[in-house]
């Protein structure tokens, strides 16, 4: 087995922009308080096969970055990095640049496009991957796990009340919110024969929002503070921090018991970040030092990946509560998407939250009342959203391009002046560059990576703590015959879509519930799709791959460009950095 890292900067310029991760006019760039990195790991067998494990420090990954970083490596090594040997990840950073995106609905708040962002990111993670590749050398791997003792403050379940629903978890109170979690954290140690350290991957799900959405501080947040301790542990080495079930776990506060300042450790957040990155550095290092086992030799690389539309997919009934008619739909944001979460980053304000459901309520009675005297088509598809969607309040269809009903965006009736989001999309609607749906993307890659004993999901979004248990089961089951004795399922992979809950995580409809945008049974259909992946990787079945990823004209995404003398509302924007230079970080 043969392995290199590499480590690159994310070399990004000017300020004024948004940050993507909290969707809020005023969270722009106004400086920077650490260096964003794009750390790679690659792998290379005994047989020639090959992967590559990258994790940037940013807020997701898209698959136009992907294809992008794939098509400039062909050119120095064709046919060695793929889509499907290629896992490439974020470890959902918020405090990182928008507007690399070329899905509109994740630039509103930017607002728009930003080619010089997508491209630096690109760059930086074409270098560390050629710096991986470059540096390879034979070497050893090893596994290990270590749990957070409980008086660690590293996480917080942040929806109870939703994880409470699941039938069979343990019953924890707002006093024990620290404990309705995953707390362990996995590491794979990879050192050369004369037992140098080369690389470090660890999982360990905790969102990365230590820093809050007012900072205005580009930084890696918690785990990148901790990846860089790490490194300066033992120098010479690459430390890779990636997530495993983040969706409903925060680094703040959440509960009863303590009384910390805006939820967070510390009044200032910057030195909240360095303290959990701490509290995450000090795990790896353990594990390091005490913890890992050899895997078995000879190590073989395995990859597979498919691409599926998760449009339209039915799931079995034993995937969806015995209902015979589950599947998923188009997607559709809630109102309590918009409405955020209590600590990590508020949403609407309360008024304005309930003036959105009352007019969610008005769209749904009126389009179910159409849906009698218009068209079967036409029937077919409201009943099938809302009984899919159901109790979700829907705002926005991202999927079909309507807004409370409306495709009329230019013409909404929020006025532009009262949010930077609402104006960009109007901007953009009176352009003509929101013709091309979906705005956020449908078709997702499902990807499995086998290294010996261990296999890695890659998970295209943010998955909840008890969805990723379950997926992480079943797909240890059903690879247990191929000698596979450990799964991870590696988030924010390849892709992003939102949220992944289970069912009765989603009937709850906290803000997870509200971003699980394909519907009430969106965990259903990974769990069958994974499953199938699996069989066909245990098996070596051919699996049809898929439809190709969505993709936009050039000319939309030429309207819609971030232009700081056209685009942006400049006199807000003054305003706002005029305030923030003034509030306390």
């Amino acid at each position: 087995m043969q392995a290199g890292a590499g480590k690159s900067e994310i070399k990004l310029r000017g300020f004024g922009y948004g940050m993507l991760g909290y969707g809020r006019e005023f969270n722009v760039v106004r400086g920077q308080h650490a260096p964003l990195y794009v750390r790679s790991l690659f792998l290379r067998d005994e047989r020639g096969n090959c992967a590559v494990i990258t994790v940037a420090e940013i807020c997701f990954i898209l698959t136009e970055l992907k294809r992008a970083v794939l098509e400039k490596l062909e050119k120095w090594y064709p046919c060695l990095v793929r889509d499907d040997n290629f896992l490439f990840s974020a470890q959902h950073t918020h405090s990182g640049p928008g507007g690399y995106s070329h899905f509109p609905f994740y630039n509103w708040s930017i607002p728009g496009y930003k080619p010089d962002v997508f491209e630096a990111i690109v760059e930086a993670t074409v270098q560390s991957i050629k710096s991986a590749i470059s540096s390879a050398v034979d070497v050893r791997l090893s596994l290990g796990q270590s749990d957070f003792g409980p008086q660690e403050d590293v996480a917080f379940q942040r929806s109870l009340k939703a994880y409470l629903r699941n039938p069979g978890v343990e019953r924890f109170t707002e006093y024990e919110t620290h404990l309705a979690l995953e707390r362990t954290m996995y590491l794979l140690k990879v050192e050369d024969l004369k037992g140098g350290l080369v690389a470090t991957l660890n999982w360990f799900g905790v969102h990365t929002t230590s820093l809050g959405n007012r900072v205005g501080l580009l930084s890696p947040d918690n785990k990148g503070y901790a990846a860089a301790m790490l490194e300066q542990r033992y120098p010479g080495h690459v430390a890779l921090f990636a997530q495993q079930f983040a969706g409903d776990v925060s680094p703040n506060f959440h509960g009863k018991g303590k009384n910390w300042p805006q939820g967070r450790r510390f009044k200032d957040q910057v030195e909240s970040a360095i303290f959990n990155g701490q509290i995450q550095f000090e795990k790896a290092a353990y594990i390091i030092e005490h913890s890992c086992q050899p895997l078995k030799e000879p190590i073989e690389i395995k990859s597979l990946l498919v691409r599926r539309d998760f449009r339209n997919i039915p799931v079995p009934p034993r995937f969806a509560q015995g209902a015979t008619d589950a599947r998923t739909v188009p997607a559709c944001y809630g109102a309590a998407f918009f409405r955020g979460t209590p600590v990590d980053g508020r949403g609407m304000p309360r008024g304005l939250y309930e003036v959105a459901i009352v007019l969610s309520r008005f769209v749904r009675a009126t389009e179910l009342l159409l849906a009698r005297v218009k068209s079967a088509a036409y029937r077919q598809r409201i009943e099938a959203k809302y009984a899919m969607q159901d109790p979700k309040d829907i705002i926005f269809e991202t999927g079909e391009g309507f807004l409370l009903g409306t495709r009329d965006l230019k013409n909404f009736v929020m006025p532009g002046i009262s949010d930077v989001g609402i104006w960009q999309f109007k901007l953009e609607h009176r352009r003509g560059a929101l013709s091309t749906l979906p705005w956020t993307p449908h078709v997702l890659p499902l990807q499995l990576l086998a290294l010996g004993p261990l296999a890695i999901a890659g998970f295209p979004g943010e998955i909840t703590t008890e969805a990723g248990r379950q997926l992480r089961t079943l797909l240890r089951d059903t690879l247990k015959p191929m000698g596979i004795t450990q799964v991870l399922v590696h988030s924010y992979a390849n892709h992003y879509f939102g949220y992944c809950t289970t069912t009765p995580e989603y009937l709850e409809q906290a803000y997870e519930g509200g971003h699980c945008v394909f519907g009430r049974y969106t965990h259903g259909a990974f769990l069958s799709e994974f499953e199938q992946l699996a069989e066909a990787l245990r098996s070596g079945k051919w699996l049809d791959p898929g439809p190709p990823y969505e993709t936009f004209p050039e000319e939309e995404l030429r309207l819609r460009t971030y232009d700081e003398t056209k685009n942006a509302p400049l006199r807000n924007y003054k305003k706002l950095n005029k305030k923030l230079a003034h509030a306390s970080i």
